[in-house]
């Protein structure tokens, strides 16, 4: 929205605007507005226009008080206003970014999340090794070696024994579940978990055994468990409240507002400044950071890397034990090596030791081919 600094405006002709469209609603825009509620120094009188339309259409202002424009006297104001309804504001992050650009308005950055992480974590799930059927899975993973077409290429010769055993486990071993992102509620505690549990309990005993006494001691439990949870959040809004007083920023309190919602604060690097310019592109920050911290190192590895390499080295002789290294590794050696592991570490392929181990998984194949 764009209202001219002589244009004549009413608050019924701001209603007429947010009539015409279903809440939840975002207005953003050069309102040419002074007022005390959005950062001005003073409130004029298009300013109390707009103050009064604000709290006739319950809008909440997103501003945290920066200034929005640069005048040509050389000052700042506070006259670019960005509105929201109630259910959208404790979701919006609102804030002017450092350089004009160009232009005498700083550019505004509005981000809306919802109670959800915006990166979701991957989740890769694990093998229930504890729970694996060992006779079904030597007998799978001896059927597709047999199956592998020996080649020269290692790489490729590789991915197909990893394959193989990859293919077995996920017939032969349950795999954990992806447990779904829970927004986190700050009035929640260990108390109401066990009192959730029993309540729970009770009612399953009740479903089994439909009687007067079962039923009576689930809405008992029941009592207790809304008693507790209204008590506790009680107990958090006026410890939230109590916070709330004239030093207190309106950030803090968004950002408590935004936790007695559920949700979560990120503070993710969004742009950096570097010397006159910011960067705002991920890979130009990282590529920053990389550069800056190369050269904290650079002196000392380089100096180091220089000596190293100034001198010539020409071995006449090899130690015994290095030419052991490069001695072929045969099947007693692997099964031994396997067998002295512990522990299961899967890595990124999700092949663990005890799927290799001849003691845990049986002899998989024919071991030489690993």
């Amino acid at each position: 929205m764009y209202i001219p600094p002589h244009q004549s405006i009413s608050q019924q002709s701001l209603i007429n605007i947010v009539g015409n469209t279903c809440p939840p609603i975002l207005i953003s825009g050069d309102f040419n507005s002074w007022s005390t509620l959005w950062g001005s120094a003073e409130t004029n009188s298009r300013g109390k226009i707009l103050e009064n339309f604000i709290l006739n259409e319950d809008l909440i202002i997103l501003n945290n008080g920066s200034p929005t424009h640069f005048t040509t006297h050389k000052t700042f104001t506070h006259i670019d206003i960005t509105l929201c309804s109630s259910q959208l504001a404790p979701l919006c992050a609102w804030k002017t970014l450092h350089d004009l650009y160009g232009s005498d308005h700083f550019p505004i950055h509005i981000r809306m999340t919802n109670n959800f992480p915006s990166t979701k974590p991957n989740y890769c799930p694990k093998f229930k090794l504890e729970r694996a059927n060992w006779t079904l899975y030597n007998k799978i993973i001896n059927e597709k070696f047999a199956q592998i077409i020996p080649s020269d290429n290692i790489n490729q010769q590789a991915a197909a024994v990893v394959k193989c055993i990859r293919s077995a486990a996920n017939i032969s071993i349950p795999q954990t579940k992806n447990n779904k992102f829970t927004a986190r509620i700050v009035w929640w505690n260990h108390h109401l978990d066990t009192l959730r549990s029993r309540k729970q309990r009770l009612w399953h005993t009740f479903k089994r055994v439909r009687t007067d006494a079962n039923l009576i001691e689930y809405k008992k439990c029941n009592a207790l468990f809304r008693k507790a949870v209204k008590i506790s959040k009680e107990n958090c809004l006026k410890q939230f409240t109590s916070n709330i007083n004239p030093t207190s920023t309106s950030q803090r309190i968004w950002n408590d507002i935004k936790k007695i919602s559920g949700g979560n604060s990120y503070n993710s690097i969004k742009h950096i400044k570097v010397g006159t310019n910011i960067l705002s592109n991920q890979i130009d920050i990282a590529n920053h950071f990389e550069q800056f911290w190369s050269n904290l190192s650079a002196t000392n590895f380089r100096t180091a890397k220089a000596n190293s390499i100034s001198h010539n080295y020409n071995p006449t002789t090899c130690n015994s034990l290095a030419e052991k290294i490069e001695v072929p590794i045969n099947e007693i050696e692997l099964e031994t090596a396997l067998s002295l592991v512990k522990g299961k570490t899967p890595g990124g392929d999700r092949i663990s030791y005890p799927m290799l181990k001849p003691n845990t998984a049986g002899k998989v194949a024919n071991t030489s081919t690993l």
